[in-house]
């Protein structure tokens, strides 16, 4: 059997995994209609402790949220957690036993500022709005919790940076990353702390924990010579005592590409996995390449970080791998975001992918929306060793779908 043939019956292999994997999601079903708003960033609008899982969004100025019992097979009725119409997007939750936190940016009093409540009896009750950081103005953040200690990494709105593109322009909101936490389970904050280096360069934080460990990435344009600057890059820092100290800021990435829209999770033992978009140039008028998504993995808490490898390959070089979300659970990394299986013009999709062991090897990626669906949108993804489940919106309604996780067979394995 030659070369060719091997390379065929290996594509034809990871096609039909690819398409009984798919079959095993349950149909689409609507989790918000009627104008749900999905979460980006290092936020978690999906958490779950064993079978039960919390869902939070944005819909008319408030925060919406429901449970479920069963890992996402039946829910409970949405009901609004917060009253005064004044919430914006993102908002996310964590969990800890039954300490349920929820954290978002509100406008009630100008800009939009760091509020949380917490539930004690994981989300039955809540208590009280809780101004976090008065006069701090956010524009993206990240959360992370490990038993009473919970993590705010947030994004300010310094600088507005307006580009042209053709007929229109894009707007780039630069600032610094700052970082607050609490050691006992919400009832006290640290004051906000600022982790970038260089002032007003750095956008859209996200954030990681295990134990005292704490994880922060974000992207920065502090090296960039010349404005304006689509040479972005990802950096990192941290800290070993919960946030009282930082160790000094670790350059990821140095590409000559647009580097954005991270991820970082912590997994088993002293893994940490940061994941982000990359591979596109700004030509003039607008974004050309061949937009991946790529991770790189830690072993020792972030001491040092393993070879950057490229994960998805999505109708490459015309796909558009973007706005990925992930979620740890042990050693397993649970990954969904959008593409263009299609190429630009069409539909864009949503896919979900996962690692057994931390981001160092992936299993074939599955398509949960067809083009018959029309475009989707990132939402959320949340999931165990046992089970997954995917949000995505289409600027109307939140829609999900799960299926059962089972042992994939090593010939399904691969590693980028």
């Amino acid at each position: 059997m030659g070369v060719r043939t091997h390379h065929l019956l290996a594509i034809v292999i990871t096609c039909v995994w690819t398409q009984s994997l798919a079959a095993q999601w349950s149909p689409m079903e609507k989790l918000a209609r009627g104008g749900a708003i999905g979460s980006p960033g290092g936020t978690h609008p999906l958490v779950a402790d064993g079978g039960t899982v919390h869902a939070v969004w944005g819909q008319g100025g408030a925060i919406h949220y429901r449970r479920s019992g069963d890992a996402g097979r039946t829910w409970t009725d949405a009901v609004s957690l917060t009253t005064h119409r004044t919430a914006q997007y993102p908002c996310s939750l964590e969990l800890a036993g039954d300490d349920l936190h929820l954290v978002w940016l509100d406008s009630r009093n100008g800009g939009w500022e760091l509020y949380a409540k917490r539930s004690s009896d994981a989300g039955k009750t809540w208590g009280d709005d809780e101004r976090l950081a008065p006069g701090l103005d956010i524009f993206r953040f990240g959360t992370a919790i490990s038993d009473k200690s919970i993590h705010i990494v947030g994004g300010s709105r310094s600088r507005l940076e307006k580009v042209p593109v053709g007929q229109s322009s894009w707007t780039w909101t630069w600032g610094d990353i700052y970082h607050l936490g609490s050691t006992d389970g919400g009832v006290s904050w640290s004051k906000p702390r600022r982790l970038n280096r260089e002032p007003g360069t750095a956008m859209r934080p996200v954030v990681a924990v295990s134990g005292p460990s704490v994880h922060v990435a974000w992207f920065d344009q502090c090296a960039v010579q010349e404005k304006p600057g689509w040479d972005w890059d990802v950096y990192y820092r941290g800290s070993l005592d919960s946030g009282a100290h930082w160790e000094p800021e670790v350059r990821l990435t140095n590409t000559r590409t647009h580097t954005r829209h991270l991820q970082i999770v912590a997994t088993s033992g002293s893994q940490v996995c940061c994941i982000w978009e990359d591979g596109q140039v700004f030509n003039g008028t607008g974004m050309v390449g061949d937009p991946a998504l790529y991770a790189a993995v830690s072993s020792d808490n972030g001491k040092t970080w393993g070879k950057t490898q490229r994960i998805t390959r999505i109708n490459a070089p015309n796909g558009f791998a973007t706005h990925a979300k992930a979620y740890a659970c042990g050693p397993r990394v649970h990954l969904t975001w959008q593409d263009a299986p299609g190429g630009p013009t069409k539909p864009k999709a949503i896919y979900y992918m996962t690692s057994a062991d931390g981001g160092l090897s992936w299993e074939p990626p599955e398509r949960l929306t067809q083009e018959s669906d029309g475009t989707w949108e990132t939402g959320a993804v949340v999931g165990s060793e046992s089970w997954a489940l995917v949000v995505m919106g289409n600027g109307r309604d939140m829609a999900y779908r799960r299926r059962d996780l089972s042992p994939a067979p090593n010939s399904s394995r691969f590693q980028r």
